[in-house]
């Protein structure tokens, strides 16, 4: 028997709140064996915090963020296989050629401080990569492009 899948929480019963950055590093990602490198640097636009009255069980919304990748790819002439059109984004896995294996060079917390009900907390983010896949889709800008999964942890804290 399957689970009906979870409703997303209403945002309506959430309180938007200011938030302080600490950090948000790049990650960094080596891709072998052709020494490709992906940075990913996931950035909080907006952050919601839902209400409640027991401080150490906190609800927080990220309603709003990007996730920036940026690749390094070695400078080959992809010019005569440029992929026009564009594929749609819902096609771009019919697009994968092959699962590429990756080094995890860098992978670090981002972190931000918030207070809520006079109490000030911590809230640290971690966006870890799962796979890259590769594609047959070279970009207008002439590089390869890539599909990646990912993960977010979340930990928020009490600053005491």
């Amino acid at each position: 028997m399957s689970m009906p899948p979870q409703q997303p929480p209403k945002l309506e019963k959430f309180k938007e709140l200011k938030y302080r950055i600490l950090r948000e590093p790049w990650n960094r990602y080596l891709i072998d064996p052709t020494a490709e490198i992906i940075k990913l640097r996931w950035v909080l636009t907006r952050l919601f915090v839902e209400p409640t009255d027991d401080l150490e069980k906190i609800g927080v919304l990220f309603k709003h963020q990007q996730l920036v990748v940026v690749t390094n790819v070695p400078k080959l002439d992809y010019s005569d296989k440029i992929t026009q059109p564009m594929p749609h984004p819902s096609t771009w896995k019919d697009h994968i050629t092959q699962l590429a294996e990756f080094e995890v060079k860098k992978e670090e917390w981002n972190e931000y401080q918030f207070k809520f009900k006079g109490q000030e907390f911590r809230l640290r983010i971690k966006n870890s990569l799962n796979d890259i896949h590769r594609t047959d889709i070279i970009t207008m800008d002439r590089e390869p492009m890539f599909i990646c999964n990912h993960d977010t942890k979340v930990s928020v804290r009490k600053i005491i």
